[in-house]
């Protein structure tokens, strides 16, 4: 990046849509970028680009209604051919396409859910002038991997503007929450079979399974067949706001996130930061902030 007038100016190529994980991450990097550190980005929507007829095919003046993308994110990409023309900046997605940008100097902001990712990756990679990843464990696969483009680790974070925190009153009914694109990954079938065998017979539990809805909706016929039958177990699927997963963060007495494995796992920190009790698996980029 440089500055020129006094203005300092970046480029942003991401997913925009809050129904995706890399989306709805972005959504909060660039807003930040742009409304508390006074940048000029020039974003670039992709993959999960609001406009693309698989995700709602939304004309960019219902972006920030129907895909949640931020105000001023949407003016930035209503510039378009007016906006600066960068030559440092981050692109964010998938590791196997950061690389594909439109920056002279491309930074990858990318993150995996494994210790091992997939032979070539590396390759991709180090077409990057830089790395960013989200954990510690996420550095040391890509190294181990073949990544020689230096990696800095940059934990993400929570707004606590919003994601308030709420103190919990004890009612009649104890629900445990588990919240997520929720695919056979993040192990809601375990979260169900677990709650089913910690209270057999308590009347007074329940466990809320939170999903997204049609736009994120691959994975989850792969799971809910095979449900326990137990009329204690709720199944939403909805998208829903930021405002709105905070509201059902702040009903739960419990939030559980027993996922095989997370590049970071954002919503059991948006969890916490509303104050619910979180239990999570001990493994992957969860790691990075949760070790008790």
């Amino acid at each position: 990046r440089w500055k020129d007038g006094g203005s300092t100016y970046l480029g942003w190529s991401s997913p925009l849509h809050y129904a995706d994980g890399y989306g709805s991450i972005a959504q909060e990097i660039a807003r930040t970028f742009i409304d508390k550190l006074g940048i000029l980005l020039s974003v670039y929507p992709r993959d999960y680009d609001p406009g693309h007829w698989r995700f709602g095919n939304f004309p960019i003046e219902e972006w920030e209604a129907k895909a949640v993308v931020p105000r001023s994110v949407v003016a930035a990409v209503r510039r378009g051919a007016r906006q600066p023309k960068c030559f440092y900046g981050f692109t964010m997605t998938w590791p196997i396409d950061v690389h594909k940008h439109v920056f002279g100097r491309g930074i990858g902001l990318t993150m995996f859910e494994t210790t091992r990712p997939p032979a070539g990756w590396a390759d991709h990679m180090n077409l990057c002038r830089r790395i960013v990843v989200p954990c510690q464990q996420n550095r040391i696969a890509f190294a181990e991997a073949g990544v020689t483009a230096p990696i800095h680790v940059v934990p993400l974070g929570v707004d606590p503007d919003r994601w308030q925190y709420k103190a919990r009153r004890r009612g009649d009914i104890f629900t445990f929450l588990i919240s997520a694109g929720l695919t056979m990954r993040k192990n809601p079938l375990g979260a169900a079979r677990a709650s089913v065998a910690a209270f057999p017979n308590k009347e007074d539990v329940r466990l809320i399974l939170k999903t997204r809805g049609a736009v994120t909706a691959e994975g989850f016929h792969e799971w809910v067949k095979w449900l326990p039958v137990d009329s204690r177990i709720l199944v939403v699927k909805e998208e829903s706001t930021p405002a709105q997963m905070a509201a059902w963060m702040q009903q739960a007495d419990c939030f559980v996130f027993p996922s095989k494995g997370e590049g970071f796992g954002l919503c059991p920190l948006e969890a916490m930061a509303t104050g619910a009790p979180t239990i999570l698996s001990a493994n992957s980029g969860m790691l990075e902030y949760a070790r008790e």
